[in-house]
C-alpha cells in the first residue's frame, strides 16, 4: 500500500494526527521542565537567597558594631559612650541570632566549612572587642584606640572576608541552578 494511493482525506488525517502527537510530546516535555524549573526556583527562594540575605545582614551588624566603636573613641560624653556600648551589646545579640540561623539553615558541606571559618574569625574579633570594651570601661581611651587600630580593624576585615566567602558561595549555588 503506497501513500500516493491513499485518498486525500486519509493523508490529511494522518498528517494532522502526527502533528497533534508531536504537540502532545512537546507539551509533556514542557510540563516536565516546568516542574524542574519550579523546584529550582523554590530552592533558591526558600534556601539560597535567605542565606545570602542573612550573610549581608551579618555584615551590616558588624559594620554597625565597628561604627559604634569608632563613636566611642570620638566622644567624650559618658552618656554617649554608654549609649554606644549598649548599641554594641544589642548588635552582638543580633549577630548571635543570625549566626544561629545560618548554622541551622546551611546544610551543604562547603557552607558548613565556611561557617567554621566565620566562627573562628568571630572569635578573633570578639577577643579584640572584649579588650576594647575593657579599656573603655577603665577609662583608658589611648589603649582602646591602640587596640582598635592594631587588632580590631584587622579582625573586622578577616571577619568580613569570611562572611563574604559565605555569600559568594551561596550566590554560586544560585547560579548553578541553570534556570
Amino acid at each position: 500500500m503506497n501513500l500516493s494511493n491513499w485518498r486525500i482525506g486519509y493523508r490529511l488525517g494522518i498528517g494532522f494526527s502526527l502533528l497533534v502527537l508531536m504537540l502532545l510530546i512537546v507539551g509533556v516535555m514542557s510540563l516536565g521542565r516546568l516542574a524542574d524549573f519550579n523546584s529550582q526556583i523554590y530552592r533558591i527562594v526558600a534556601s539560597d537567597y535567605p542565606l545570602t540575605v542573612k550573610g549581608n545582614q551579618l555584615i551590616g551588624e558588624l559594620n554597625g558594631y565597628a561604627l559604634s566603636q569608632q563613636r566611642v573613641l570620638l566622644t567624650t560624653s559618658e552618656q554617649d559612650i554608654k549609649k554606644e556600648m549598649e548599641s554594641m551589646k544589642q548588635q552582638t545579640v543580633a549577630v548571635s541570632a543570625l549566626m544561629e540561623e545560618l548554622r541551622k539553615s546551611a546544610n551543604d558541606t562547603r557552607s558548613q566549612a565556611i561557617l567554621q571559618d566565620i566562627i573562628q574569625a568571630r572569635a578573633g574579633f570578639h577577643t579584640s572587642s572584649t579588650k576594647f570594651a575593657g579599656f573603655i570601661n577603665s577609662g583608658d581611651t589611648t589603649a582602646a584606640r591602640n587596640e582598635f587600630m592594631t587588632a580590631t580593624e584587622k579582625s573586622i576585615q578577616v571577619y568580613k572576608a569570611a562572611i563574604s566567602a559565605f555569600i559568594d558561595h551561596r550566590d554560586d549555588q544560585m547560579s548553578v541552578s541553570q534556570l
